[in-house]
């Protein structure tokens, strides 16, 4: 029997979350003082005080889900507004702001198009 048999090979947690191992994940429970830079996906459930930006990566996405926060300026391809901005906002595809989503800045930029739900 191996240990993979028993605890499985690391991709149970990524199962359940939807997560794959590119994906960032700042949690409802943590606060993340300092810009982020990442590839592929970021999700945003906790705090981030500073700003976020993509990483020359054409199919980068942000998600900032109904508890997220970002205090700082999000400059990304694809950006899905649940939760809370307080800078502005720019994307080169598409943006999509939810009716929970409060904005707070001074330019909302959107190069390809957007949506509001």
């Amino acid at each position: 029997m191996k240990i993979t048999d028993i605890i499985g090979n690391g991709n149970a947690a990524e199962k359940l979350s939807g997560a794959t191992s590119k994906d960032t994940v700042i949690g409802a429970n943590a606060q993340f003082t300092g810009n982020v830079v990442f590839t592929q996906k970021l999700t945003v459930s906790g705090t981030v005080k500073g700003n976020v930006e993509s990483n020359d990566d054409s199919d980068a996405q942000v998600l900032v889900t109904n508890s997220g926060l970002v205090e700082g300026d999000i400059l990304a391809p694809t950006i899905v507004l649940r939760g809370e901005v307080n800078g502005n906002v720019h994307s080169s595809a598409k943006i999509i702001i939810d009716a929970s989503a409060l904005i707070t800045g001074s330019s909302l930029v959107i190069d390809g198009g957007w949506t509001a739900e």
